[in-house]
């Protein structure tokens, strides 16, 4: 019997434990969505011509799985390079891509 009641203490525990992480992660989500605006208006103070930006990957297809995602951006700017160091320093973890690098085909999507 005691072997039983360890267990399901053991279960309780974990779901206990999942349960916190699955609200960490939604307020991580929720936090990474509501900066997106900030980063656009970073970017657009480096490049005033900054002709698009894209959201994708996994905050993009409501599909981050854990705590350590980015926030994935293609990006279509004569700047690209100055756009990518500022990234680097932002609270957030920003993966910038140049829009014109990605190989043809991907931009296909919209």
């Amino acid at each position: 019997m005691e072997m039983k009641e360890n267990l399901h203490r053991i279960v309780e525990e974990t779901r206990r434990s999942n349960r916190i992480y699955e609200a960490r992660l939604k307020q991580l989500i929720a936090r990474a969505r509501d900066e997106i605006p900030g980063i656009v208006d970073g970017m657009r103070r480096i490049d005033p011509e900054l002709s698009r930006v894209i959201l994708f990957g996994s905050l993009s297809t409501n599909s981050v799985r854990n705590d350590d995602f980015g926030i994935d951006l293609a990006v279509s700017s004569e700047r690209i390079f100055k756009i990518v160091a500022w990234s680097e320093d932002q609270d957030l973890p920003l993966d910038v891509v140049d829009l014109a690098a990605l190989p043809h085909g991907w931009n296909t999507w919209w």
